[in-house]
């Protein structure tokens, strides 16, 4: 699903085509236009189906600088200062940061209690996650305060509701919903959108965001045409992206 995530195409081309080893990415790309580009991730993103993604794994996912381990939040936090601080303030910069949490083992964290049910550690590691994002989110505000920030998920979990448990093994929406939330930097306050987005979509739109789409070629998901990525221009989602950047073109 990260892999997904990354480069904007559905799991039948990456898995059953082949077709993740070449698969352009988001920072790849997005160095090409002057971005610099940064990701702090744990290496258990490459743990399921490792051995098909071992190219993009070994590339590391084309992001210029990796700090590849597991660790909490706040250090997450205190590492993208770090390297914020490394950075002119006048040069595109593309972070990634992927928390594990909230993520099997469930573990229970100090001050957040909702009961001792598998279940309920999860919804305990979702606050800590929470709060986590509210301390990085505050970093990335003091040194760039209009940058957009970009909050969304590689997959959801499931706890029973259809006999199964953790994730990657259906397609119900406890397994397959993620959020995708975009503040900042023009983008249009509190308006949502009545359908979910997918981790390729996703992908897709952070590219319209950044405005450097211009060929079919870029960010391949459904279908990524010129200006629009695919999107009808009486599309909400497009509208959208036509306000904040003009007409969305690179």
């Amino acid at each position: 699903s990260v892999t997904s995530l990354m480069t904007g195409k559905n799991m039948r081309p990456l898995l059953l085509q082949g077709l993740g080893a070449d698969s352009d990415t988001l920072a790849g790309l997005l160095r090409k236009y002057g971005y610099r580009t940064a990701a702090f991730y744990p290496p258990a993103v490459f743990f399921i189906d490792g051995d098909r993604f071992e190219g993009l794994r070994d590339r590391g996912l084309d992001f210029e600088y990796r700090k590849v381990e597991f660790a909490e939040p706040a250090e997450r936090a205190r590492e993208l200062e770090a390297y914020l601080a490394r950075r002119r303030p006048d040069r595109r910069v593309l972070a990634w940061v992927h928390l594990f949490e909230p993520h099997e083992p469930y573990v229970a964290h100090p001050g957040v209690s909702f009961g001792d049910r598998d279940v309920d550690r999860y919804d305990g590691e979702i606050v800590h996650a929470d709060n986590g994002i509210g301390i990085i989110v505050d970093v990335v505000r003091k040194v760039r305060p209009d940058a957009t920030i970009v909050v969304t998920a590689d997959h959801g979990e499931e706890f029973g509701e259809h006999g199964g448990r953790y994730h990657g093994t259906s397609v119900y929406e406890e397994q397959v919903r993620v959020p995708l939330v975009i503040a900042g930097g023009g983008v249009p306050q509190r308006q949502t959108r009545g359908r979910e987005a997918s981790d390729s979509e996703s992908c897709r739109f952070l590219c319209l965001a950044a405005r450097w789409i211009t060929t079919r070629r870029t960010c391949r998901g459904s279908e990524c045409r010129g200006d629009s990525g695919g999107m009808e221009r009486t599309n909400p989602d497009y509208q959208m992206l036509k306000r904040t950047n003009g007409d969305c073109q690179g």
